[in-house]
This record gives C-alpha cells, sequence and structure tokens, in this order.
C-alpha cells in the first residue's frame, strides 16, 4: 500500500475512515460499548492505517518543501552577477607554508 504520492495517500485515508465508520456501525449494533469497541482489533487496525498514511503525507509535505528550498537555493546561486563571481577568482589564495620534515638518524 506503500506510495509516494500525497493523492493516492488521502485516498486511502478516505477508505479506510469509510470501512472504520462501518466497522463501528456493526458493532453498535451488536450493543457494544465505546470501550469495546476500541479495543476491536479490526478498529485497531484501521485507525493505524489512517495514522500511518497521514504520516506519509506529513513526510511528502516535508520532502516538498525541502525540494522547494533548494531548487530555490540553486536558482539563487545561478543568478549571482558575474562580477562577483570574477572578484573571487582574482582574490589572491593564502599558501600553505610548507613544513620540512626532520628525520634524527
Amino acid at each position: 500500500m506503500g506510495s509516494k504520492h500525497k493523492e493516492i495517500r488521502t485516498e486511502q485515508i478516505e477508505k479506510h475512515q469509510q470501512l472504520l465508520n462501518k466497522r463501528i456501525e456493526e458493532l453498535e449494533k451488536n450493543g457494544l460499548q465505546k470501550d469495546e469497541i476500541n479495543k476491536d482489533k479490526h478498529i485497531k487496525h484501521l485507525k493505524a492505517e489512517i495514522k500511518r498514511a497521514k504520516n506519509a503525507i506529513a513526510y511528502i509535505d516535508k520532502r516538498e518543501q525541502t525540494k522547494q528550498e533548494a531548487n530555490k537555493a540553486k536558482a539563487d546561486k545561478a543568478n549571482k552577477p558575474a562580477a562577483e563571481k570574477e572578484s573571487k577568482k582574482e582574490e589572491p589564495k593564502k599558501e600553505k607554508s610548507k613544513k620540512s620534515k626532520k628525520t634524527d638518524k
């Protein structure tokens, strides 16, 4: 049931919510109390599936936001004036001092 698409995940939530509502109605017809209904394995499973789908949607949103921020940073970097890039090239680089290794024999 795993999917990386938000639309599919929302459809899954709707489907599980409908199944959950049907199951609750069936158990209420049988005369079960709310505490007993919440202990039902099928109810627990459907609630867990809804929770998983909601967490997946949250992850998808977070991933999309990160991608947008990365693309924006990339575009900003590409749009920098060429003069700034050239001025950075013209700056002299610091020379590294080499330490000579002395060997004692």
